[in-house]
């Protein structure tokens, strides 16, 4: 056998080895992106979950707070007399707010699928609809939400008129 022909042989195989390699290494990276990907899925439907609780146990721990609540819900930021009282349900109605924007945003770049952001998108509107409260802070945040949320608040508010 030739002495170029063996090193161009294993010349060959040496590089077909190395692009078996590269496939090989490739094909791991893709599964270990989805595994990572889906991790950060449900770490983020997790975290939006718990402000959800957190929010809810506030509600429904606190019997002079829920008071404040309802009524701000129900008749709007005009309706108190008491500043205090406004500051509350205003804080609360950011924290509100804020929760939406948070949940857009995440569905936008993919951390939440459709069929979650289906049953946000219904609470969504279902507050925007009863609650003149959660309105009147909607528009109050209105310059501190990112332009696309912006959008999807003002393409609720032309619903209503």
């Amino acid at each position: 056998m030739d002495l170029v022909y063996t090193t161009e042989v294993l010349g060959n195989l040496g590089e077909f080895v190395g692009s078996l390699a590269v496939v090989v290494t490739l094909v791991f990276l893709t599964v270990q992106l989805r595994q990572n990907t889906r991790a950060l899925r449900s770490n983020s439907w997790q975290a939006t979950q718990d402000a959800e609780t957190r929010f809810d146990m506030r509600l429904s721990g606190d019997v002079e707070f829920a008071s404040t609540w309802l009524r701000g819900t129900e008749h709007g930021l005009g309706s108190f007399d008491d500043p205090v009282e406004r500051f509350r349900f205003s804080i609360a109605g950011k924290q509100l707010v804020d929760l939406f924007h948070t949940h857009h945003y995440q569905h936008e770049r993919g951390m939440i699928d459709d069929e979650m952001w289906g049953t946000w998108l219904t609470q969504f509107d279902e507050e925007f609809e009863r609650s003149a409260g959660f309105r009147d802070v909607l528009r109050a945040r209105r310059p501190h939400l990112r332009p696309s949320f912006q959008a999807f608040v003002d393409a609720r508010f032309a619903r209503v008129g």
